[in-house]
């Protein structure tokens, strides 16, 4: 990078750079990661140590993974250029791993376990679920009744109120509320609640139960070592509350800087403010790109505070990415929308730096329709058309300058909500033209990560060995194209290769994990396969960037594969928020995408659909403003006056951002920009509406009637011509014949269709205490148990009617019991912990809590059971290692029936990508508020 050719602005950014605290903000499209990158170099040139040192005494924060690993690649290339230095770069990351460290290197003095991680939503939940009982239970059944008959109007008695604790507990965290505090805005309900005699009780029987199950949640996170992403940060940020542990990162870090701090919540703000020093800090953002703030980022806030702390505001209004044409419109449209609904800041003007393109612009179609099934229809009918009448033909003008013809890869559909995509994809298809969908998130669940993650798995926990291991199965699937015949034998050649493989592979897990990684490459080409494949240059470009993440984890020294798999797990917990949409650039395939996933991205040709929609808003019953505390809207019990004033602020806020989204959508557009407007504005809270006010429709018009003429020259393709296939890279995670399911998989979608779809965590499938229970029962003798903790379990299960059966089928019991059976196009496997045959006999043993799944998994194994023997076993039992206590089940015919019902389901919402929220189980979720967030994204 060449620092020389900054322009003025941008230099004098990097000029204030350790002179002052300095706050850029920066315009879509101004090269702000190159300001950041020479401010960083300067930085280090005022420091008169080494440069290893000098390194180590700047701290990078951004809020993706993907912005901290494209931030690391841009400095260490001026490193090497500069000071030919390769050394470590661990303090450029996100504010989530920052958090991480802090916390591992001081979680003592919290009482946490050191060796805490990111726990599973089902041990999280157990957690919460058993805390929540034993709080219940210290309620007098007068306070139970109490808050029983207030509460159950949000949903169904008992229900709601373990709801609402749960929902404020949550809240708490993610906004660094202490408990004290918590509770302090808790008894304020006393005032905000109707008169009628009871209000004092209800709040104080409430606060108990909050305050009772909050004491245990926190005590046994705490010496369990299960924490939730959230508790990252707000245990972080309590320990900074320590004036020594705060001085310690303030004398280590002698300048901060602070990448999209726009998008930080009030928590993470407290954080970063508490380790920097004054006139060290360089915040970089852009308020008009905040849209995030229905996950407690804080744009107002954060402006409030650069002024409150005098820090220098410069401003990059240059926009090096779009033609003049498109910001002219840009700026008209959205100075108007801010002087109309925006008070609390100055729209910035965006000043062009590209030279215009003859044809270029902005295009606006007129859609027809009086319903939005209707409109949606007849845009995406329009977007088709306008779409074959301007690949080959109209011209772009590329990086280079030179100019070439418009092809499907330059081009990007957008979205605010995923939900009418379907009807644009089908118009797209029926035109022949080639798409893809682009989602969020889908790193970690693509086939080529988890196939290399179970293959890390099998080697950690040393049970490759056994093919039927649910791992080892998935990397004989995909790695090796093992035969489903073969399989099931159980032996063949490929079986002895992938054994003969993973014996060397077992050789070298203590070394570096990117040679360990690239060692299976080489072993299998699995990478030479996936790239040979549709859409394999994305495929096979993760593979690399997961090699590349493993060589920077180990930067500064090897850790063990069991920590690195943990670090995955934890990048994985907060992909929604860290990853970038990942495609093939070299892919000749229109994007739809949402504009949350448009964020950071550029695209010649831009389409905005479907603004005729209604804006999105926050619902719910308990609410929490920044300002004035938590309220509880219920029917006959919250004061309607003070809850319609806050809910009209929430309103405001969430209408700001979305004008802040629409922003967003308008700045992805390099040279053509394309806006649907109805004939007709039926709704009034409209992205459409809000464009017609600000500007008016005679404004509108002559972008209308340019757009005309390229909706009515619709070219029809020749008669010879063969439809051009099309990508859905979102369902490429199953394959379409068969489908391979676990027991857990089917227990999950029991559980709630949505929760199976979003949280299939590939990365460890249970506990450290349940594995290694289960390994113990696996190989020991019954007849002679040792001591220890496994030893005790096993003597208490010896002591029951139970333990004599074992002891008397000890020669025909079958432990570890693998399964693989069919049903329609699903392959199910699973494993029995112990199964008699003869008998007709399945045990498991379960050393967490009872839960709904139970039961579910149980009818599971008697459904292979009969598929295996060929009738129903006589008896299922489920042993409970915690209570010592036994429960049975025994299954009939209608049973089996009732599971082959449950399997169609599962079978068609995986086929056809439609999962449904069982709102039931919400409350038992503890995904239930990220899962909330993304429903208000799509």
């Amino acid at each position: 990078m060449n620092c020389d050719k900054l322009t003025d602005k941008q230099r004098k950014i990097v000029d204030y750079a350790g002179r002052d605290d300095v706050s850029t903000f920066a315009v879509a499209g101004s090269g702000k990661t190159s300001v950041l990158v020479c401010s960083y170099l300067k930085l280090l040139e005022l420091m008169s140590s080494d440069i290893e040192e000098s390194v180590s005494r700047i701290l990078v924060i951004t809020f993706t993974d993907d912005a901290a690993t494209e931030i690391r690649k841009r400095i260490r290339e001026v490193l090497i250029e500069k000071y030919k230095y390769i050394g470590p770069l661990n303090y450029i990351s996100t504010i989530h791993s920052f958090a991480n460290e802090i916390l591992k290197r001081f979680s003592i003095e919290l009482g946490i376990n050191p060796e805490y991680t990111v726990g599973e939503d089902y041990l999280i939940a157990e957690i919460m679920d058993n805390a929540y009982k034993e709080a219940r239970d210290r309620l007098s059944p007068e306070e139970i009744e109490l808050l029983d008959d207030y509460l159950s109007v949000i949903d169904i008695g008992r229900r709601s109120l373990k709801s609402v604790v749960f929902t404020i507990y949550w809240k708490m965290k993610s906004s660094g509320w202490t408990r004290e505090l918590t509770i302090s805005h808790l008894n304020e309900l006393k005032n905000k609640i109707k008169g009628n005699g009871n209000e004092e009780s209800i709040v104080e029987s409430f606060i108990k139960i909050f305050s009772n199950f909050h004491d245990i949640v926190e005590k046994r996170k705490r010496l369990s070592g299960v924490l939730s992403y959230d508790d990252i940060l707000y245990y972080a940020n309590q320990l900074l509350e320590k004036e020594e542990i705060r001085e310690f990162f303030r004398k280590k870090f002698e300048y901060v800087i602070v990448d999209e701090y726009q998008d930080t919540s009030t928590l993470q703000q407290e954080i970063i403010d508490k380790i920097s020093r004054r006139g060290r800090r360089i915040f970089a953002g852009d308020y008009f790109q905040s849209i995030y703030e229905w996950r407690d980022a804080t744009p107002v806030s954060t402006m409030e505070f650069i002024r409150r702390n005098n820090f220098k505001i410069l401003i990059m209004d240059e926009n090096f990415r779009s033609v003049p044409s498109i910001i002219d419109f840009i700026n008209k449209l959205f100075s108007n929308l801010f002087k109309m609904n925006i008070k609390e800041i100055d729209y910035i003007g965006i000043r062009p730096t590209e030279k215009e393109l003859d044809g270029a612009g902005v295009f606006i179609i007129n859609v027809m329709g009086s319903s939005i099934e209707e409109m949606r229809r007849d845009e995406a009918e329009k977007i088709s058309n306008i779409i074959l009448n301007i690949v080959s033909k109209l011209e772009i003008r590329d990086r280079d300058g030179e100019l070439r013809k418009i092809n499907y890869g330059d081009i990007a559909i957008l979205f605010r909500k995923r939900s009418g995509m379907a009807t644009y994809a089908k118009a797209l298809q029926k035109k022949g033209i080639r798409y893809s969908f682009i989602e969020r998130g889908s790193f970690f669940e693509s086939e080529e990560i988890s196939t290399i993650i179970n293959m890390l798995i099998c080697l950690r926990d040393n049970t490759w060995r056994d093919i039927h291991n649910g791992n080892a199965f998935e990397v004989l699937k995909f790695a090796y194209d093992i035969s489903m015949e073969e399989f099931i034998r159980g032996s063949g050649e490929i079986i002895k290769k992938f054994l003969r493989d993973m014996e060397i592979l077992s050789s070298k897990k203590d070394g570096r994990k990117d040679l360990l990684i690239l060692e299976f490459l080489r072993l299998t080409e699995y990478d030479i396969k996936v790239l040979k494949r549709p859409d394999g240059l994305q495929r096979y470009l993760n593979i690399y960037k997961l090699i590349d993440m493993a060589r920077e984890k180990e930067e500064d020294g090897i850790i063990g594969l069991g920590r690195f798999l943990d670090v995955l797990m934890d990048m994985k917990e907060n992909e929604d928020i860290s990853s970038i949409p990942l495609f093939d650039p070299m892919d000749n395939s229109v994007r739809l995408m949402t504009i949350h996933s448009s964020k950071g991205l550029e695209f010649p040709v831009v389409f905005i659909a479907d603004l005729f929609s209604k804006l999105n808003y926050r619902t719910g019953n308990v609410i929490f403003d920044r300002e004035t505390g938590i309220f509880i809207d219920i029917e006959d019990l919250a004061d309607t006056n003070i809850i319609k004033k806050i809910k009209e602020r929430m309103k405001e806020r969430d209408f700001r951002e979305n004008i802040r989204v629409l922003y967003v959508a308008f700045t992805r557009a390099k040279q053509y920009l394309f806006i649907g407007h109805p004939e007709t504005l039926n709704e009034k809270e409209t992205f459409s509406r809000l464009i017609e006010d600000a500007l008016g429709r005679e404004f509108l018009m002559p972008y209308i009637e340019r757009c005309n003429g390229l909706i009515s020259g619709n070219e029809i393709l020749p008669k010879d011509e063969k439809i051009i296939d099309f990508n859905i890279y979102k369902i490429d995670k199953f394959p379409p014949d068969p489908i391979f399911l676990s027991v857990s998989d089917i227990k999950n979608y029991y559980f709630c269709p949505v929760y199976f779809e979003k949280y299939k965590l590939r990365i460890s499938n249970q506990g450290e205490f349940g594995t290694s229970f289960h390994e113990f029962m696996e190989g020991v003798d019954f007849l002679n148990p040792p001591e220890g903790v496994f030893g005790d379990i096993l003597e208490n299960i010896l002591n029951t009617n139970l333990g004599s059966m074992i002891i008397k089928n000890k020669e025909s019991l079958k432990r570890e019991y693998p399964f693989h059976i069919r049903y329609r196009d699903v392959i199910i496997r699973g494993r029995m912990d112990l199964l008699i045959p003869e008998e007709g006999i399945i045990i498991d043993y379960k050393t967490g809590e009872e839960n709904e799944g139970d039961k579910i998994q149980m009818l599971l194994y008697s459904y292979a059971y009969k598929k295996i023997f060929g009738r129903i076993p006589d008896k299922c039992i489920i042993y409970y290692t915690k209570r010592n206590e036994i429960k049975e089940f025994k299954f009939i015919e209608n049973d089996l029936n009732y599971l082959e019902e449950i399997l169609n389901k599962m079978i068609n919402s995986i086929k056809y990508g439609n999962f449904q929220k069982n709102y039931e189980k919400c409350e038992r979720c503890q995904i239930r508020d990220f899962c909330g967030d993304l429903e208000k994204q799509n």
